[in-house]
């Protein structure tokens, strides 16, 4: 439906893959927010969950261009800095690999994947029933 109401020929596939991230991320419960490094790099999620654990997360439809992935996995390594202690994904929506970036490790994951992940499907589940 909002394609309908677009002035852009094309949808922008980017932008909703991004929404969708950021539904699933409330629908499990996270506080979400962004944040800026230092150098201005923004990170597009900030994800805290009810157990403590933390997921900064880039969101890019085609990491395929070289250029792209590094600008997206650059912000997650300067947010390390700040956030030492989280998971630091980069969802996209075909490719998957274990990316070594300077000090980090980035999961990059297929969006659908992701969507998908059986451990937090069941930590979803749990925390839903603690809450009964």
């Amino acid at each position: 439906m909002a394609a309908s109401f677009s002035l852009a020929r094309e949808p922008d596939v980017g932008h909703l893959l991004e929404n969708c991230i950021f539904v699933e991320l409330c629908r499990r419960d996270a506080r979400v927010t962004y944040f800026t490094t230092q150098s201005g790099y923004e990170v597009d999620f900030v994800a805290e969950y009810p157990d403590k654990s933390m997921d900064i997360i880039q969101v890019s439809a085609d990491v395929s261009n070289r250029v792209t992935r590094n600008r997206e996995c650059r912000a997650l390594e300067e947010a390390s800095f700040s956030l030492p202690n989280a998971r630091f994904i980069l969802i996209n929506l075909r490719e998957e690999a274990e990316l070594d970036v300077g000090n980090v490790r980035v999961n990059m994951i297929p969006a659908w994947k992701w969507l998908t992940d059986r451990k937090s499907l069941i930590g979803l589940m749990a925390s839903t029933l603690r809450r009964v």
